[in-house]
Parts: structure tokens; C-alpha cells; sequence
């Protein structure tokens, strides 16, 4: 597996000053498939070096490394990691085994119990009616045929034998009949009918000392059940509880796998510092960018980027996002100079005779920047604009003042609150779905007057405002008293532009009328997004 090999080579790494940790090696395997072969060069080393490397040395000297890791490396921790799955594979299996023959002597005791359940079932039932009871009911036959059903007719007359069984139809039968001889003795006697009257009342008389009979014998039934399978019963807890032991044991040895193997890789893994050379830790060990060793994919326009690609994209912005941050916040909290407090001064100079030896400097304000990102989410610019709002999901909150996301077609939707989930990917997918595109031609002019009369109050003086698009306006206004409005209350303003620069002047483009108010960018690949985020000023 790749896993073997990769988490042996993050130690061989380590061991020549690299820093690959646990986290650098999750990265890596998160855009690769475990099956990948470790040996097909041309595919692992461009994504190795971005998740390993931290800068121009390390990556250039990775190949060299790489190779001679794959000529001279003999697999020990391989080795080791099948040792320890083997062994447990063994455990595993045994307990399997066991598993298997408690289920197999389980469904034996189940069989068993519900064969010796039947044969008590089979027993039966016998009614022994008084002589004095069933004389009468040999007398009474004749009249039978007149009161009752065949199937009533059939049980008295077998009541009067000298033993009488009870089949489940005799008995279903015999307590019908028991619940409608009350009802038919008051229907006779009602009507006059004395005789019939007399006949319901002793036959009723007979079934319910009958019935004290079948009530004795079905709970004799059932204790004999119990009697005869209690012991079966007691053999089928005992294997059951077994049973749940192994599985406990089950689970005890796949944690101890998991325990063993993850000692095991933390050895390779872990960091080395005392083997790291210093001279990597560029800015004393602020994450670097690699801008040098960017795949060549980095290079490719945002339509002809494959799902894969954007995968290592967004993996590579995660990866040196630290930076970005960095680099951000450092310019947006010192733009301002600092201002002498002249009070101070002169305070700390009288200590010195007048000699101000000492130049007191006000207290800077605190930052309060915000973002305003506005996106063009038609169809020429859809994936640039996503690449952008993944981007400035991972960097919002460098922004003191917070982070307003605006997308449009031909309306301005305000979507700051989807980009508050948690998950970068969902966050992205919502508000693509969440705006109508389809159909719909890009116009300029709606948005920004949307923008300036509806959400002024969130430009301020301290609001950066990154606007991308293709600036194709079909021919309708530019929206240029929007615009200038917005640039004068705004404290910077950038425009990207997703089509190449010779085209900004050409058809319904409004990019040189843009341009005369801020800035713009010709921002085509993920490239060119990367380096203006890392370079903005």
C-alpha cells in the first residue's frame, strides 16, 4: 500500500532536514489514491513536493532524494507493519472461528427448544365431563340438530364420550359457543321458549365447569414448556454472553492494531528538530510560499481545470494559507504611520535637561478593515469566481471589520451568511445554487446601484473591495455614478479581470472604464489569483 511506503519516506526525509509531519502526510493522501504506485515518478513528485517541501531548496533537491530512497531503501517498516498485521489477522481469525461455532451450537439449542416446545403442543388435551353430565347430553342429542350449529353439535356429542379430546377447533368452537349461550338462553326465555331455554342454561352449565379444565390444562402446558426447556434455555444465555465477549475481544485487538501501527508510524512521521537545518526555516519558520515549484497545472485557465486539480489547488491554498494570512495582516495593520505624541515627548525630554533623547509615538489605531467581495457569477466567470470565494473563505477573518461576499448576474445577492458554514466545499457549492444563472445576462449597472443604495452602510473608510468579473456588460449602462461613489467612500478598491488584457477594449467590455477608478488585475489562472492575494498592496 501507498501508506507503507510514503509514511517510510516522511522518515527518510526527516532524517535530511525535512520537516514532514502527521498533518503533511494526511494532506498528501487526501488528494491520492492508495492504490496509486509509489514508483510512477511523473505523477507523485510534483504533488509530494507541495505537500512536503517548505522552500526552493528542499524542493529542488526532493527528486534527488526520491530516487535514491527507491533504489537503496530496504522496507523495514513495511515489513514490520505486515508482522503486526499478520499477528493480528491471526487473532482475529481465531476469534472468527470461535464466533462461528457458538452461533452454529446457538441455532442448535434454538432448534431444540422449539422442537421440544411442538411435542409438548402435540400432547392431547383431555375433558373429563361428569357421568350425570354427559347422560344428559346423550339424551339431548336428538334436539341438538334444532339448537346448534354442526360444529356445536359435533363437540357436546364428543363431550359425552367417556374421553374427550380437544383439538385447536374444538376448542375455538367450544369458547364461541360459551360466549353466545347467554345471549340465546335470554332470546328463548323472552320469547316463551322454555324448552330451548332449559337446554341453553344446562349446556352452559356444562362448558363452564369445562372451561376451569382448559384454563388448568393450557397453563400446564406452558409450565411444562418451561420445565422441559429451562436448562436448554440457560445453555443459550451462556453461549450468547460468549458470544459478546468475543465480540468485545474483537474490537480490544483492532484497537491494539490500531494503537501499535500508529506508534509505529509516529516514528517516522514525528518531527526531527534536532536534524532540521536552520537555514530551511526562512522568516524564522514562518510557512513559505512555493511559488517556484507551482505545478504546471497552476498555469492552466480555470475552465480547463479538472475536479482533481482543483482538489491540489485548494490543498495548496490550505497549506500555505499561515502565509497569506501573514502577509495580509501584516500590510493591513501597518499602512498607517505612526504619529509623535509631542506631550510624551517633551514629558520624557524634561528628565534629560531638554535633550530629547527619546521620541514617544501614539498609540496606533486598531484595525478595523473589512472586505467586500463582489463576484461576477455568469458563466464566462463561474469558475473563477468559485476559485475566489474558496480563497477568501480560508482568509475572512484577517479582516477585523468582518467580511460582506456579494454575487450577481444581473442582481446582487448578499450571501455573507451561507459563507459563515463550516465547510469550505458546502459553503462555495450553496451559493453557486443559491443564484439563478442560467439564462440570465450579465449587467453592471443593477448591481451596483443595488450595492450603493441597499448596503452602503457596510463601505467604510477602512473597506477593501475586490471586484471580479469580465466587465462584459451587453451593451447596457456602465453604471459609472455607482462606481464613483463607491470608490470615493471605500479605502482601496481592486479589479479582477477574468479575460486576457488585449481584450478589455474590444465589443460591450466596460474594463478601460473600470480601470480609470482602481486598478485591475488580469487574473486567468489560479496563478495569477495566487500571486495577487500574496503580492496585494
Amino acid at each position: 500500500m501507498i501508506f507503507d511506503y510514503i509514511t517510510e519516506f516522511a522518515g527518510y526525509l526527516n532524517d535530511r532536514g525535512y520537516a514532514v509531519t502527521q498533518n503533511k502526510i494526511s494532506r498528501f493522501l487526501s488528494l491520492k489514491n492508495e492504490e496509486t504506485d509509489f514508483t510512477r515518478e511523473a505523477e507523485i513528485i510534483p504533488l509530494m513536493k507541495l505537500c512536503f517541501c517548505r522552500n526552493k531548496e528542499e524542493a529542488d533537491s526532493f527528486s534527488d532524494y526520491f530516487y535514491q530512497y527507491i533504489k537503496d531503501y530496504k522496507g523495514s517498516y513495511a515489513r514490520e507493519k505486515q508482522r503486526i498485521r499478520k499477528e493480528h489477522q491471526e487473532q482475529i481469525e481465531y476469534s472468527k472461528s470461535q464466533k462461528e461455532k457458538i452461533q452454529k451450537e446457538i441455532t442448535g439449542v434454538r432448534q431444540e427448544i422449539e422442537e421440544k416446545r411442538k411435542a409438548v403442543l402435540e400432547e392431547k388435551e383431555m375433558l373429563h365431563i361428569p357421568k350425570t353430565q354427559k347422560n344428559y347430553l346423550k339424551k339431548q342429542e336428538v334436539k341438538f340438530k334444532q339448537y346448534f350449529t354442526k360444529q356445536e353439535k359435533n363437540l357436546l356429542l364428543s363431550l359425552s364420550k367417556d374421553q374427550t379430546e380437544l383439538s385447536e377447533d374444538s376448542k375455538k368452537t367450544f369458547q364461541s359457543l360459551r360466549k353466545k349461550l347467554p345471549e340465546k338462553a335470554e332470546k328463548a326465555l323472552l320469547s316463551g321458549k322454555m324448552d330451548a331455554f332449559e337446554i341453553y342454561q344446562n349446556i352452559f352449565k356444562i362448558l363452564e365447569k369445562a372451561k376451569i379444565q382448559v384454563i388448568y390444562y393450557e397453563k400446564y402446558i406452558e409450565d411444562k414448556i418451561a420445565r422441559e426447556t429451562k436448562e436448554l434455555k440457560n445453555q443459550q444465555i451462556e453461549l450468547e454472553n460468549k458470544l459478546q465477549r468475543l465480540e468485545r475481544e474483537e474490537k480490544r485487538i483492532q484497537v491494539e492494531l490500531d494503537s501499535r501501527l500508529f506508534a509505529l508510524t509516529r516514528q517516522f512521521t514525528e518531527k526531527s528538530v534536532s536534524k532540521i537545518h536552520r537555514k530551511n526555516f526562512i522568516g524564522g519558520g514562518a510557512v513559505q510560499l512555493l511559488e517556484e515549484t507551482l505545478p504546471e497545472f497552476m498555469e492552466k485557465p480555470f475552465k480547463k481545470l479538472d475536479k482533481k486539480e482543483k482538489e491540489y489547488i485548494y490543498q495548496y491554498i490550505r497549506q500555505n494559507i499561515v502565509s497569506f494570512k501573514t502577509r495580509l495582516g501584516r500590510y493591513l495593520n501597518t499602512q498607517e504611520r505612526r504619529k509623535i505624541d509631542m506631550g510624551k515627548t517633551i514629558q520624557a525630554a524634561c528628565k534629560t535637561g531638554g535633550i530629547p533623547f527619546e521620541v514617544c509615538f501614539a498609540k496606533s489605531k486598531r484595525n478595523r478593515s473589512n472586505l467586500i467581495l463582489i463576484l461576477d457569477i455568469s458563466g464566462s466567470c463561474k469558475e473563477a469566481s468559485e476559485m475566489m470565494l474558496g480563497f477568501m473563505y480560508l482568509l475572512k477573518d484577517v479582516f477585523a471589520g468582518g467580511c460582506r461576499v456579494y454575487v450577481f448576474v444581473n442582481s446582487l445577492y448578499d450571501v455573507t451568511e451561507i459563507m459563515e458554514t463550516d465547510s469550505i466545499d458546502k459553503a462555495v457549492q450553496s451559493v453557486l445554487q443559491a443564484v439563478p444563472a442560467k439564462g440570465v445576462y450579465s449587467d453592471y449597472n443593477r448591481p451596483l446601484e443595488m450595492l450603493w443604495k441597499k448596503n452602503r452602510k457596510y463601505l467604510k473608510k477602512d473597506s477593501f473591495i475586490l471586484f471580479l468579473g469580465d466587465y462584459r456588460n451587453n451593451k447596457n449602462p456602465s453604471g459609472t455614478e455607482w462606481m464613483k461613489n463607491i470608490h470615493a467612500r471605500a479605502k482601496k478598491m481592486f479589479f479582477l479581470n477574468t479575460e486576457q488584457a488585449a481584450k478589455w477594449n474590444q465589443g460591450d467590455s466596460i474594463a478601460s472604464v473600470y480601470a480609470a477608478f482602481a486598478p485591475m488585475y488580469e487574473i486567468q489562472t489560479p496563478a495569477d489569483l495566487i500571486r495577487f492575494i500574496s503580492q496585494i498592496r
